[in-house]
């Protein structure tokens, strides 16, 4: 959304400002890559370059997606039990994967595509 700020109290309502909003551009692989952000540039500086910072920020991060994650529904339903969380047995990833499985599936059932897309002919102006 671009703007435009005018002076009202002036002559002419003179432009005062220009500004705009959007949204960034999720996952641009050259600028990505440039910044160091895509994967494979991170990785491969990782690779070259170890160090103790970074290792610690990527255990701190893994910590903190991991706490992040909500169980509380798979513990009521006995998809798998708190020790599960703490050293996840073969059989508990099975399930998790197939309860995942089965709450895709679930999902894109009861979506429509109409509630998400409008009709190009909905559309007024320019």
């Amino acid at each position: 959304m671009q703007f435009l700020v005018r002076d009202r109290a002036c002559v002419n309502h003179p432009v005062i400002g220009i500004g705009a909003l959007s949204s960034p551009i999720m996952q641009l692989r050259q600028r990505d890559s440039w910044i160091g952000w895509h994967p494979d540039t991170f990785l491969e500086r990782v690779r070259r370059e170890p160090t103790r910072k970074i290792a610690v920020w990527l255990v701190n991060t893994l910590n903190t997606a991991i706490d992040e994650i909500y169980v509380a529904d798979l513990l009521e339903d006995g998809v798998v039990s708190t020790r599960d969380l703490k050293s996840p047995p073969s059989a508990a990833i099975e399930r998790l994967m197939k309860e995942g499985i089965a709450a895709r599936r679930k999902h894109h059932r009861h979506t429509r595509s109409r509630d998400h897309k409008r009709n190009r002919g909905d559309r007024q102006g320019d």
